[in-house]
């Protein structure tokens, strides 16, 4: 595994989305090997990477999953609007 920058890392890890990662940067909440995070940071599979004093680690397996989307079906978890979603 090569390096990531930390959001990416952080996104992958499934801490947050790498925008709300961002967030958690800036906030000061990320340390890397003890040390306050930065914004871009690098981070390798060697790293010490903690939220909040708590470690963050990258799952062992990565799942990816693709799906063909009927016309009429919204991409969206919940939708106000009752139109029929992915997830129905």
């Amino acid at each position: 595994l090569k390096a990531l920058r930390l959001q990416a890392f952080l996104a992958r890890a499934g801490v947050a989305s790498r925008r709300k990662a961002e967030d958690l940067i800036r906030e000061g909440r990320v340390r890397v090997n003890g040390k306050v995070a930065v914004l871009g940071q690098k981070v390798g599979p060697e790293d010490l990477v903690e939220v909040d004093g708590k470690r963050v680690e990258l799952p062992q397996k990565r799942l990816v999953l693709a799906l063909h989307k009927p016309k009429g079906y919204t991409t969206t978890r919940h939708d106000p609007h009752a139109r029929r979603t992915v997830f129905d």
